[in-house]
């Protein structure tokens, strides 16, 4: 029988990198004017926004049309997060929080045990999960816990300083960071927290981890943190030198493949682990700015903002770039000592090959290939799966998997 691993490497890559090409943001009529602070879609139809003056608005058909759905309270709504296709929560305002089992459909008020406002959300399943915040009163700062689906809390970490984000990467591991560059670490689960020092005070509003040791921070300051070491050193990133705005929000569809969000409809992308960011989508006269942004999927996106901006990026439009995909080929594949991966190059032009490990690490890269293919020798790299992208003039034209034996 024969070996059919390098054609299906070849395929898998051709379609990674179809998907993967660029496509246009498009706007979307979301019936209200109101600021929209946060978004999650369960899959790619089904999302549910929310924002100031108790805002919940949902679409089961991509964003096309939105339904307004009851919060039951004025205060502003600041995130909002599914654990499962049914089970929902929302954080708002002096202590407002809402809960879902019935996919966003109906909101049930919870008492999370503060009055402070909730920032932000994580669940890692239905009934785990944390929310911080920040107010104005007594201790503002505070990180709180549940087991139960929200029925009770318990008060984890308190301060002086609001807590801004919050993001679990699984059952035990996480990040929270804060107004004045506060970033605390847990591994038992929000149990315990300690103290991360990133070197800069700057307002921080988001952070992401792709993976455990992968993350990014961004906030009120045109530069990206990034540690590849689990907060153990963070570099400044600067996409833009130009660029005078902030970054509001992040997401991660992948360990190389992520998005930011900012002031004037800013959408930044980067294609290598976040080493590089390229712009993908701004109007500098609209004057409006995007505070959140979510794919349901690889191909699906979505970003919301200002006065009821809500920007979509869809499967439609990646589709569209197939045919002009080049065909990747890598042989062999699994690999001992080394292995080829072929391209399109017929203009000669340089490209640059990364190869990242599964914590999404930077592990090796190769300059200046000018022709249309590359060699990869084994050298120094473990044995287990890889990734790697291809780029030229630091736009990604491929990428795909390696695994060493």
């Amino acid at each position: 029988m024969p070996n059919l691993k390098p054609l299906i490497l070849a395929i898998t890559c051709c379609l990674l990198f179809a998907f993967t090409a660029h496509a246009q943001w498009t706007e979307l009529n979301s019936g209200t004017t109101q600021y929209l602070n946060s978004v999650y879609f369960t899959n790619a139809n089904i999302g549910v926004v929310v924002g100031e003056t108790g805002t919940i608005i949902k679409t089961t058909d991509g964003g096309t049309t939105w339904q307004f759905k009851v919060s039951g309270t004025t205060n502003h709504l600041n995130v909002v997060r599914f654990s499962s296709t049914n089970v929902g929560y929302i954080g708002g305002d002096n202590g407002v929080l809402l809960k879902t089992i019935d996919g966003g459909e109906n909101w049930t008020p919870l008492n999370p045990g503060t009055n402070e406002h909730i920032s932000s959300l994580s669940f890692t399943d239905n009934d785990h999960g944390l929310i911080v915040g920040n107010g104005m009163s007594g201790n503002p700062m505070f990180i709180r816990r549940t087991v139960d689906g929200g029925a009770n809390w318990t008060n984890e970490f308190s301060g002086m300083d609001g807590m801004t984000s919050v993001h679990m990467v699984d059952a035990n591991h996480g990040y929270v960071v804060g107004t004045v560059g506060h970033n605390h670490q847990t591994s038992d689960g929000g149990d315990t927290w300690n103290g991360i020092y990133t070197a800069n005070y700057m307002p921080f509003e988001e952070v992401f981890h792709p993976s455990i040791n992968l993350g990014f921070i961004v906030g009120q300051s045109s530069s990206i943190r990034r540690t590849a070491n689990a907060g153990g050193t963070y570099s400044d990133i600067t996409p833009d030198a130009n660029y005078t705005g902030g970054y509001h929000g992040i997401f991660f569809t992948s360990l190389i493949n992520g998005y930011i969000v900012g002031d004037d409809k800013r959408i930044m992308k980067t294609v290598d682990g976040g080493s590089t960011w390229t712009l993908d989508h701004e109007d500098v006269n609209s004057f409006l700015n995007l505070q959140a942004i979510h794919f349901p999927t690889a191909q699906d996106g979505y970003a919301v903002g200002d006065e009821g901006i809500i920007l979509k990026l869809g499967t439609a439009n990646a589709v569209e770039e197939i045919t002009n995909s080049p065909t990747l080929q890598a042989f062999p594949n699994p690999f001992t000592h080394s292995t080829t991966i072929a391209f399109d190059n017929p203009q000669q032009q340089p490209h640059r090959l990364n190869i990242y490990n599964a914590l999404g690490q930077l592990v090796q890269s190769i300059d200046g290939i000018t022709s249309n293919q590359v060699m990869v020798s084994r050298g120094e790299l473990a044995t287990g799966n890889y990734q790697f992208t291809l780029q030229q003039a630091q736009q990604q034209v491929g990428q795909g998997q390696l695994v060493v034996e």
